[in-house]
């Protein structure tokens, strides 16, 4: 979603003063040329494509758990996984180290829940902020 609206950007921007080309070196060549001049009909699969799987149709809760010793958040990851792996209406997405695994001298791993039940993932929230080391996003926009 992002790479096309960067994309479209680019493209309009190019074309402001006069004749323009824009070309775009990608593997997923169908998919620009079938968007780049329908953005609408691009929201409307992405959307199907979400159904079952994300925000707006379904709720997300990722907690980040970070701690100057890499093990002690490791163990506390593996942890609350297991705990909401045994919850009804509660799936866990994944878990394991973040993408930016190490930031401010801290050790940074994740945890990523989805429910359609937004009052499940708040009680999973709550559970999780008790232990200091974790921080709480529901339906997170960044995942870095």
């Amino acid at each position: 979603e992002e790479t096309l609206a960067l994309a479209m950007q680019v493209a309009g921007r190019a074309g402001r003063k006069g004749k323009a080309r824009v070309l775009i070196q990608s593997k997923q060549v169908e998919f620009f040329k079938t968007y780049l001049s329908d953005y609408e009909g691009f929201l409307k699969n992405e959307l199907e494509e979400r159904k079952e799987l994300y925000p707006p149709f379904t709720r997300l809760l990722r907690l980040i758990i970070e701690d100057k010793n890499q093990k002690k958040a490791n163990e506390l990851c593996t942890k609350l996984a297991t705990i909401f792996k045994n919850l009804p209406n509660l799936q866990v997405v994944g878990y394991g180290a973040c993408g930016i695994e190490f930031m401010r001298a801290k050790f940074r791993f994740y945890v990523l829940l989805r429910s359609k039940n937004y009052a499940v993932l708040v009680k999973a929230g709550n559970y999780a902020s008790q232990f200091k080391e974790v921080a709480v996003d529901i339906d997170p926009i960044d995942f870095s």
